[in-house]
Order: C-alpha cells, then sequence, then structure tokens
C-alpha cells in the first residue's frame, strides 16, 4: 500500500530492524 512507499515510515522501519534484528 501507499503507506509502505513513505519514505519516512521505511526509515524507521529500518532503524526498528537494526535495533531488533
Amino acid at each position: 500500500g501507499p503507506r509502505n512507499t513513505n519514505p519516512i515510515h521505511k526509515f524507521r522501519l529500518d532503524i526498528h530492524r537494526r535495533v531488533f534484528p
């Protein structure tokens, strides 16, 4: 969906995955 394409959301998701791999 369009929400997943949000750069901000993607960036936060990336950081979250880095913190919790």
